[in-house]
């Protein structure tokens, strides 16, 4: 009886013993894919991690004169000298009135593009600037989210139209041929099935995602954060933002898509100076209709 007993016991041993095994060989996570540090680092441009507003506007005051280099050098005309450096404050001067805390009172923003990327009552705050580059084709607004006052994550949504008609794995599919191949991120869609919701990469201490809000929000969009400080931001949310309600689609493509900015008419505030008279730019009058 008692070596019956000692082989039951032996071999639920070896039963527990195998599955406490087998619990320990669960499949690990796919690690994040390694980006190209090189094209990452452009896509930073000259920002870094832990700056404060106050250095992202100078930063960006800096960014923004170096187009007026060439022409500065060559002025002779002190009004013109002078108009230009009054637009680079002027542009400025949008971007610092951007700047939004979210403390718990409703914002635009709370139904945005950008809705997805903060939360009240957890130090965090936010500006946004209108990226304009004729000659480099460049047509993008880039928000800067700030943890505690210190700059830690950037949200790129791009002007949609060298897209028009790309899904997302088109997309994909550009964005991997300048930063190496990504991690597909799954996430169930609407049918319950898995669908690819976002790619990414690491380089650097930061963390690249390219997401796609094609259905809500019309748009692709870049989200670079710093790998050190994300950790804390979604820790501090756990226990003090209030969860967000379920998110219903505003648009249902590009051709009717709303960036749903507060801040849209940015283009209108920065430019408003050049229609003043005496100004180089002043616009030209239509011309008349002929009498008949």
């Amino acid at each position: 009886m008692r070596f019956r007993w000692l082989l039951v016991t032996s071999f639920l041993g070896a039963l527990l013993g195998g599955n406490h095994a087998l619990a320990k060989k669960k499949p690990k996570p796919t690690p994040t894919a390694s980006a190209n540090l090189g094209a990452v680092q452009e896509l930073m441009g000259p920002y870094k991690w832990g700056m404060t507003l106050d250095q992202v506007l100078g930063t960006l005051e800096k960014q923004i004169s170096s187009r007026y280099t060439e022409e500065l050098a060559k002025l002779s005309d002190v009004y013109r000298r002078q108009q230009i450096q009054k637009d680079i404050k002027s542009e400025v001067a949008v971007v610092r009135r951007s700047a939004t805390s979210f403390e718990g009172a409703k914002t635009g923003w709370d139904v945005s593009i950008i809705e997805g990327e903060f939360a009240h009552g957890t130090d965090e705050s936010m500006a946004v600037y209108h990226e304009q580059d004729p000659a480099a084709k460049k047509d993008q607004r880039r928000f800067f989210f700030f943890s505690e006052g210190k700059l830690w994550k950037m949200f790129i949504a791009f002007d949609m139209t060298p897209f028009k008609d790309k899904t997302f794995v088109d997309f994909r599919d550009i964005m991997e041929a300048r930063y190496g191949r990504g991690t597909p991120v799954m996430k169930p869609g609407p049918d319950g099935k898995p669908k690819l919701a976002s790619v990414e990469w690491r380089a650097g201490g930061s963390t690249l995602r390219a997401v796609d809000l094609l259905k809500f929000y019309g748009n692709f969009c870049l989200v670079l954060s710093d790998d050190s400080v994300e950790k804390v931001v979604l820790d501090k949310r756990a226990v003090k933002a209030p969860k967000p309600p379920p998110r219903a689609a505003v648009t249902e493509g590009p051709t009717n898509a709303q960036l749903n900015d507060p801040n849209a008419n940015i283009v209108d505030e920065i430019t408003k100076d050049a229609a003043k008279p005496g100004t180089t730019d002043t616009p030209k009058p239509a011309p008349a209709e002929p009498k008949k």
